[in-house]
């Protein structure tokens, strides 16, 4: 009895201190994420290992290797090349510029470098900044968030040069003892689970009617549905046309947005089907527990951590992160569980600072011809509205309460109190002070020699104008918040819409300048595939309609015959072949097959029922002569 007490008070204190969620400076966060200089990483490998990896990058093979940080020898890790939509990206550069993740303990056991359990490296190439991540990684630590370390990496194989990398720190074990309280060595600690929503993955198309899609293609390239808009109105261009072909609201998916869809746990696997860990069926029970109360009426404190995720959501929306929580696809966070309480984890800032948006898409995708493709409106200019995003309800192409976890939050008067509280402390610290110019032109400085040297995934041709466009974003979308918070600008989208003359000027911030898109790249489309298509189907180099914009869709609905030009324009793209040649074709025989045997067994048939009405008939006259 006495030991159980003793157990009980132990977890009760561990409990307690966990609550404080501090931060605990580690060893590791000195000797591996000192900012102050580009660090250097030699991954040694076997050229067979080392080919095996890179060439079959989409099976994310986990190799033995050893590494070299610094100077600083470790043997026997694990290298992973990271699968995402960047791979295709490096596969048409012809290279083997892949993201990696480094696990120190891969194939030995509690091996560590300084205390680090993991390291994620990043190759940035849907940033030709090259700073947005470290950027939104440091804004997210200003602002109190739960956030991984990271620092600028010269990654090298062999001594053989590979380029400039984003180091990240794994949310890991060695995570979790830094920021979360937990005591690995402490069996009494709690770790925690840790989810990563993604509902893309899970997302279906939808089969309705091609008819009816076409003609809301053309309508929104036409402009037609946005023609009853003001200038105060935020346009999302982008969310319109990925409704038509997404279905974004299946089981999985509504659970990707933190959705109750019943109690069942089969329902929540975008979240458990991520878990490096096995997940308990007591830890499925709880995070579902937890995601109802978040859409009831139940107060949070008992389910969310509360200061951690209103600083986590200081940080999110000052950046405008339209692929995060609040964006299209409500993914690119982490989700921690312990004690059935929640946390967001900051992953992936590719397309912070206003990224995702269709002026910065198209002309990614069509540069020259993108004045042609955009709709001339008379809403909100992309970058007055990135700029002055409503901190009330950073949301994007949705009804606020599409998103329960910042809806609930900030509709609580206190909550949002706090959340106000926790955005002035942000920008006064981070902003006011002149700390984001420290941190930009260090940072600026650090890298400039690497991404001008060709060292980077990126050209270093424009890295400047790119560099001071995300700069000016920053500066300006502080100075926006700044005024939502004295009041006066409205903070809510519905108080903006109706007052939107006091809004900070964003117009001259060229989003395309700090942003490049991967979304069909990311499917083997690249831009100049795309400008192939597009010049297949229409037949001249910049045809324009009536409303002076190319409307390759309009080609398609009045023009069916010149689909036929695109076959060997889509037959150059390799994920394209890949899947013809390994789904299409495999059916495609199959079905010829089950043709061909179904039209025998009926020519058979036929022959047979033939060959008895024959025989029958020759039997008729056989008894008839007689």
């Amino acid at each position: 009895m006495r030991k159980t007490k003793v157990l009980g008070a132990v977890a009760v204190i561990s409990a307690v201190l966990f609550m404080s969620m501090g931060v605990f400076a580690a060893e590791y966060e000195s000797k591996i994420f000192d900012n102050s200089l580009v660090h250097t990483l030699d991954i040694q490998i076997s050229d067979r290992k080392w080919n095996k990896t890179t060439e079959n990058a989409e099976e994310q093979l986990c190799k033995k290797c050893s590494i070299v940080y610094d100077g600083e020898a470790l043997e026997k890790c694990g290298i992973t090349p990271q699968y995402d939509l960047a791979i295709t990206t490096v596969n048409e550069a012809d290279g083997d510029y892949y993201s990696f993740l480094i696990t120190f303990d891969e194939f030995e056991k509690e091996q560590t470098l300084f205390g680090l359990d993991s390291m994620l490296l990043d190759n940035m190439s849907t940033d030709k900044t090259c700073l947005k991540g470290y950027l939104a990684y440091k804004l997210m630590q200003g602002a109190g968030a739960k956030a991984p370390l990271c620092t600028y990496v010269y990654v090298t194989v062999n001594g053989e040069e590979l380029g400039l990398y984003l180091a990240v720190e794994g949310i890991d074990d060695s995570f979790m003892e830094r920021c979360l309280n937990y005591n690995k060595a402490d069996k009494n600690s709690i770790r925690g689970n840790v989810y990563k929503p993604e509902m893309m993955s899970v997302t279906k198309f939808d089969t309705g009617s091609k008819r009816d899609k076409l003609n809301s293609v053309i309508s929104i390239l036409s402009a037609d549905r946005y023609a009853g808009y003001t200038k105060g109105d935020r346009v999302n261009i982008i969310f319109d046309a990925l409704s038509i072909f997404i279905d974004r609201k299946n089981d999985i998916a509504e659970a990707a947005k933190l959705k109750y869809v019943g109690k069942s746990a089969s329902k929540y696997k975008a979240f458990f089907d991520t878990s490096t860990e096995s997940v308990s069926r007591k830890a499925k029970a709880r995070f579902v527990k937890a995601v109802n109360n978040i859409n009831s009426e139940e107060s949070s404190e008992n389910y969310v951590y509360i200061e951690p995720q209103l600083k986590y959501f200081v940080g999110d929306t000052f950046m405008s992160n339209s692929d995060g929580y609040g964006g299209a696809f409500a993914h690119n966070y982490c989700m921690y569980e312990s004690w059935g309480k929640l946390l967001m984890l900051p992953s992936g800032f590719n397309r912070a600072f206003g990224a995702e948006n269709y002026n910065s898409i198209v002309h990614s995708l069509f540069e020259d011809k993108a004045p042609y493709l955009i709709p001339e409106t008379t809403g909100m200019d992309m970058g007055t509205a990135m700029v002055n995003l409503p901190i009330d309800t950073p949301v994007f192409g949705m009804p606020f309460e599409d998103r329960p976890m910042l809806y609930k939050l900030l509709s609580d008067g206190h909550y949002l109190d706090l959340y106000h509280t926790y955005f002035d402390e942000f920008i006064k610290s981070q902003f006011e002070s002149g700390e984001f110019e420290k941190l930009y032109s260090a940072a600026y400085n650090n890298i400039k020699p690497y991404v001008t040297d060709g060292k980077a995934f990126c050209s270093g041709d424009d890295f400047e104008e790119s560099a001071k466009g995300l700069h000016d974003f920053c500066i300006l979308r502080a100075k926006s918040v700044r005024y939502q918070l004295d009041g006066r600008i409205p903070s809510t989208l519905d108080g903006q819409k109706n007052d939107y003359s006091r809004l900070v000027d964003g117009s001259k911030v060229n989003l395309y300048t700090i942003n490049i898109t991967d979304v069909t790249t990311g499917y083997g489309f690249t831009p100049e595939v795309i400008k192939d298509i597009i010049t297949a189907v229409t037949d001249d180099d910049t045809p324009k309609n009536s409303e002076g914009f190319l409307s390759a869709v309009s080609g398609l609905k009045y023009h069916p015959l010149k689909l036929m030009r695109v076959f060997k324009v889509l037959m150059g793209v390799e994920t394209v072949r890949y899947f013809v040649f390994t789904t299409v074709a495999p059916v495609t025989i199959v079905l010829i097959l089950i043709i061909i045997g179904v039209l025998i067994i009926r020519h058979r048939i036929k022959k047979s029922k033939a060959r008895e009405k024959a025989e029958k008939e020759n039997k008729e006259n056989e008894e008839n002569e007689e």
